[in-house]
Formats: C-alpha cells, structure tokens, sequence
C-alpha cells in the first residue's frame, strides 16, 4: 500500500471518528462555535491558531440540501474596503 493511499486512508478516518463525536453530541446540523481559545491538552487538532475563533458544524446532504446565507458585514475599522 502506498504511502499516498495510508495517508488517505488515516485522513478519513479520523474525519469520520470527529463528524461522529459531532453528530453524537447532538450537534448534527447546528453550528458549534468556539468563542475562547481551546486549551493546548484537549485540541482536536494537532496546532489550532490561538488567535483565531472556530466554527464548525455537521451536516446529512442526504436528507436535504444545505444552504447557508452570511448576514451583511459592519465595517468597524473605517476603511473602505
């Protein structure tokens, strides 16, 4: 077996183990916000931004399509852009 083919393989894996944890939860089609910085011994990833706030959510595309709409951003710096 490859070394591309085990690295997929561990890929999906480990994507299937935290959507489950997710879905178990009773998170399955609600967004999960992170709004403090995660502790470094219970990160489930191996390096999380510690300047950045994460949001993450589950969704079964086989029961019905997903949409998701953002509400209209504030500029709250004063520039134009």
């Amino acid at each position: 077996m490859s070394l591309l083919l085990k690295t997929c393989i561990l890929t999906m894996a480990l994507l299937a183990f935290y959507m489950g944890k997710m879905a178990a939860s009773g998170s399955l089609g609600r967004f999960i916000r992170c709004r403090e910085a995660v502790p470094n011994d219970i990160q489930n990833v191996v390096r999380r931004n510690r300047d950045a706030l994460y949001l993450s959510a589950v969704f079964d595309l086989d029961a019905d399509p997903v949409r998701i709409t953002l509400p209209e951003t504030v500029d709250v710096d004063g520039s134009d852009q």
